[in-house]
């Protein structure tokens, strides 16, 4: 509160209190008056005085107090600005040299960037003239060396893509799963130093045929769980590479290709048809010749063996088609009526066909599976013996899907059993073989 606003207030509050002593004074008179006028009013004047004082007093100590804080929050007031005042002008003075500091570092840092410049293009004009230099030296010696690793690249590749494409026309030529089991084994061989193709037959991988091993590993008969990366091959359905823990191993010890050297790799890729595992390609780089590394050969006899698997497949399809093509619900499905006895005639070929089709999928297929038996057996003149079981089955499966009136007119399985089992020899079917006559 301002000095004069503490003025006024006790001006206003000695006032007050004066009314309230002349009102008390007057009431004081008014009672008096009967008694003793002259000396109430004696009275009344000195209360009068001495309140007066008292007031003046109370008014003089009341002012000074409110003058000597009003000083005090001044000089407070007045210390607080100079401070602030005193901080700002510090701090303005801070940044100016703050400022002046940044502007040295960079001028300083633009001289030095402008000095670095300078050397850089001057060493990049050195060095754009030193290397026209050399390329207009040497320009055509690099052109020409560069056009021939280009054509020895593409030679490279050329091989590559001819024996792909060799293989993969191998495998669409082929009439029989020999023969396309036959061309992927020759065309895997032109890749990798050791091939070999082994069969599924139930639980069992049995070999089929090997290329590249010394010694041969002749009659291979494992159970998956025994076969190493090539049971894997065949649980996973996928190429599986052999083992880091135990490079190359496949087999338990006994056959040629059991282990690999530790710098070499082996792999094996599974034949599938119809999401079945049919037969198990092998391959690995053992051979006494450097191998480069990476090797392309896996991937490209992986893509041999899928197209293997495919045309396997085809070929699987299209003979049990023919087959299915005359049986006994096919024939019943048949339009009826449609002719005299010359539709008769037409449908009695188809069937007859189809007998002697179905026939020669049964006994190749026992062939296949059971090459090394087969050898054995015209060896031994025994086929029809050594092969029981196999035969019996596949001629149950004929049965079951040749009408008997087709099984009547002739012999198409035991016609099988003699050509493609015998070779046309009835010899070697052994004495069963008067049964077939």
């Amino acid at each position: 509160m301002a000095l004069d606003d503490l003025i006024k207030e006790a001006t206003r509050s000695l006032a007050a209190q004066l009314n309230e002593a002349l009102e008390s004074l007057s009431d004081d008179l008014s009672r008096a008056a009967a008694d003793d006028r002259t000396a109430a009013v004696a009275r009344a004047t000195e209360t009068l005085k001495a309140e007066l004082a008292a007031a003046k007093a109370a008014t003089r100590a009341e002012v000074d107090r409110a003058v000597a804080a009003e000083v005090e929050k001044m000089r407070a007031e007045v210390e607080d600005a100079a401070l602030a005042r005193i901080e700002a002008m510090r701090a303005e003075a801070q940044k100016a040299a703050d400022a002046r500091v940044d502007a040295a570092h960079t001028q300083a840092r633009q001289a030095a960037e402008a000095e670095i410049a300078r050397a850089r293009a001057d060493a990049q004009e050195s060095i754009e003239v030193e290397r026209a230099r050399v390329a207009q030296t040497d320009e055509q010696t690099k052109t020409q060396a560069v056009a021939d690793a280009l054509a020895g690249e593409r030679q490279g590749h050329l091989a590559c893509v001819e024996h792909l494409l060799f293989t993969v026309r191998a495998l669409d030529e082929g009439k029989s799963l020999t023969d396309v089991l036959g061309a992927l084994l020759a065309g895997a061989a032109r890749e990798a130093p050791r091939v070999g193709i082994l069969l599924l037959q139930g639980s069992r991988l049995r070999g089929w045929r090997f290329t590249g091993f010394e010694p041969d590993p002749g009659g291979v008969d494992l159970e998956i769980a025994q076969a190493g990366v090539i049971g894997r091959a065949v649980r996973t359905r996928a190429v599986a590479f052999a083992e880091p823990s135990a490079p190359g191993q496949t087999f338990p010890p006994g056959p040629g290709f059991a282990t690999l050297p530790p710098d070499r790799s082996g792999f094996a890729v599974p034949l599938v048809v119809g999401h079945t595992p049919v037969a198990v390609l092998y391959a690995d780089d053992a051979s006494e010749t450097a191998q480069m590394k990476p090797a392309s050969w896996p991937e490209a006899i992986e893509l041999m063996a899928r197209h293997a698997s495919v045309c396997l497949e085809n070929l699987t399809a299209v003979r049990t088609a023919q087959a299915l093509g005359m049986s006994p619900r096919a024939r019943e499905a048949a339009p009826k009526g449609a002719g005299g006895p010359g539709a008769a005639t037409g449908a009695g070929d188809d069937e007859d066909g189809g007998a002697r089709r179905y026939a020669r999928l049964l006994v190749s297929e026992i062939r296949l599976y059971n090459e090394a038996a087969v050898r054995i057996g015209r060896q031994k003149r025994d086929l029809l013996e050594r092969l029981r079981p196999e035969i019996d089955r596949a001629r149950r499966l004929y049965e079951e899907r040749v009408p008997a009136t087709v099984r009547a007119r002739h012999e198409y399985f035991n016609d099988e059993l003699l050509q493609t089992l015998a070779d046309g020899d009835a010899s070697v079917l052994g004495r069963r073989s008067d049964a077939l006559a």
